[in-house]
Formats: structure tokens, sequence, C-alpha cells
């Protein structure tokens, strides 16, 4: 059965570069942001599972590691974890035993993570008349409440955690109400996972271009390169992120996973 791995023990996970492929999942080795660690044997880990407290996670098994009974046991058993949650690329052995287990229920799709890498951006995109585009700061944080995102607790521990190590900018419309957001849901490895919002009656005014340019001009101005993660079969997103400039860089398999009554 895995074991939460004390916070003081991390450094034990160096050797596994996996841990760096995942903005999210290099914000909980690196206790950026919340999550926990779990391994099979402090003294010999072969295994490990990270879980951001947002629901991502990651499985990393040695080559002859096969023991995905004592792991589906561990996600059964394991009260902390989220009644839906996702594992990025997991083994495939693993999902095949998956399939065998009546209480758990799983869904396979793929997605593919496209980075920004190129020195400066064009803002082709004009905003509608009167309607400006604003970084966020102390000062408007609170308005943001508006999108119902829990901007400030679904990736970050807090508003002050978000100000102190995020980043991001949003729009307002002609009555200064917030219409569509781009901001970091995390920072690690001097990658940032863009997450993006546009209100309902403001879809398709291409704000969302607009402000995901003013966040990709602002990565590049920290040194930062932007990530855009999404599902392959979302082919909207998947060409508006190419049509910016974004570049894919990895196709991989997402395991989302739920508990059925």
């Amino acid at each position: 059965m895995l074991q939460n791995l004390q916070k003081d023990k991390y450094k034990l996970l160096q050797a596994f570069n996996e841990l760096h492929t995942f903005p999210l999942i290099s914000t909980v080795f690196l206790q950026q942001q919340s999550g926990d660690i779990y391994v099979d044997d402090p003294e010999n880990i072969t295994t490990v599972f990270v879980i951001h407290k947002s629901g991502f996670a990651l499985l990393i098994l040695s080559d002859e590691y096969s023991d995905f009974v004592g792991i589906a046991d561990f996600i059964k058993a394991n009260r902390n974890l989220p009644d839906y949650f996702h594992i990025y690329a997991p083994p495939e052995k693993f999902m095949a035993y998956l399939k065998t287990q009546s209480e758990i229920g799983i869904r396979i799709r793929q997605r593919v993570k496209l980075q920004y890498r190129d020195n400066s951006i064009d803002i082709k995109v004009q905003l509608p008349d009167n309607f400006k585009c604003y970084p966020i700061n102390a000062e408007n944080f609170d308005k943001l409440s508006s999108f119902n995102l829990n901007l400030e607790n679904k990736y970050w521990d807090s508003k002050a955690h978000f100000l102190k190590d995020g980043y991001g900018y949003y729009i307002e419309d002609t009555n200064k109400v917030p219409a569509a957001i781009c901001y970091s849901a995390c920072v690690a490895d001097n990658v940032s996972e863009i997450d993006i919002f546009t209100e309902d009656r403001y879809r398709k005014m291409g704000l969302g271009k607009f402000v995901t340019a003013y966040f990709v001009r602002g990565s590049i101005e920290r040194g930062i390169t932007a990530n855009w993660d999404c599902f392959v079969e979302n082919a909207a997103s998947f060409t508006v992120a190419k049509n910016m400039g974004f570049v894919p860089v990895k196709e991989y398999t997402f395991l989302s996973i739920y508990f059925k009554k």
C-alpha cells in the first residue's frame, strides 16, 4: 500500500524527471502549491503517486513494478482523494487493470500540451469600443469573483498566494464588468499553466484571444513559457492555440477516475 511521503523527504524524488513534465505536478514536488505525494517505500522508491489539490495527478512506475492491485486498492481506500480526479499519461497496463474494477469508473481521452516559445507576440485582435484589459492586482482581484472560478483556492492557497506567485489579465466591458480572463493556474520550472474563461454573453467576440495574447506578452516579459493544454477532440481550442503561435510539444493520454455508487 502506498504511503504519504513527508515533505522533508521530497528530495528523495529528485531522480524522477517525470515530476517536471506537467506544471501542476511540479508545483507539488517543489512545494509551491498544495498536494500530496505517495510512495511505496521511502527507502527504495519504485512507485510515486502525486496529486495536486485541484485533482490532477501523476503515477510513476518503475519498469519492473506491476502491483496494479495494490495501487487500485490504495485509490479505493484513500478517503483524501477527490471523488473525481485525473491522471496524466497513466501506464497502459494500469488503465487495463482499472477496467476490471467494478467499483471504479474511468474515462480515457487524449490531450495535447502546447507552448508559446517565441520571444514576442503580435496582438492582432481588437477590443470592442470601451472594453479594456487590465493586469490582475490587489485592487481588482475581488471583482473577479463574478467569474465563479474560485481563483484564490482552486489551484492556489489564497488570494495572497496568487498575487505573490501568480499573474494574469482580464477584460472589462463598457460597464466595468469582468468579461474574460486569462491567468496562471500555476508557475513551475519557468512554465505557466494557462487557464482561460469568457462569460457566455461575450463569446465569439475574440476576447479570449485578446486576453490570452496579453497573458503571453506578460509571460515573455517575466521570462516564463506559457503552456496551453486542451483535449485533442477540442478542435476549436487546438486551432486557436496554433493560430496564436503555440506549438504542440506533447500529446498524452488523460485518465479520469471516479467512484461508482
